[in-house]
């Protein structure tokens, strides 16, 4: 157990083998989906994006802001 700590407190301790260890795996496709997939999901999470959007465009509509024209 104790040889297992002290390798784990390396790995990590160490910046620049815990990147060189770690940065290959950020170009698998499986680490992209599952990072991807939880990033979302704790952002929707965190946000109430309908709220936030109708936050939003009162605060504007309030502003007097000329319309854009296209």
């Amino acid at each position: 157990m104790t040889v297992l700590g002290v390798w784990a407190a390396n790995q990590v301790s160490n910046t620049d083998r815990f990147v060189a260890n770690m940065a290959p795996l950020i170009h698998e496709p499986a680490v992209q989906n599952a990072l991807s997939t939880r990033i979302t999901t704790q952002i929707e999470g965190r946000i109430d994006l309908p709220a936030l959007i109708h936050s939003t465009s009162s605060q504007l509509a309030n502003a007097n802001l000329p319309r854009l024209r296209s």
